[in-house]
């Protein structure tokens, strides 16, 4: 189980990898923004929106 990888198939999978973090913190981040316009526009106190998000979470989790 010990591979020895080149420097540039290692330098690859960390960019990969960075970009993959980068992706998800600006779509989370930017979701995260416009909750206060959601919970609005739906009509929403900040309990409902909870209680609607759970599942989401759940799922999200629950992905291998």
């Amino acid at each position: 189980m010990n591979q020895m990888y080149d420097q540039q198939t290692v330098r690859r999978a960390r960019r990969a990898v960075a970009l993959v973090f980068a992706v998800h913190g600006s779509v989370s981040g930017s979701f995260a923004v416009h909750i206060p316009w959601i919970q609005q526009h739906l009509d929403l106190g900040p309990d409902p929106l909870g209680h609607r998000a759970v599942p989401l979470v759940r799922l999200h989790a629950r992905r291998p």
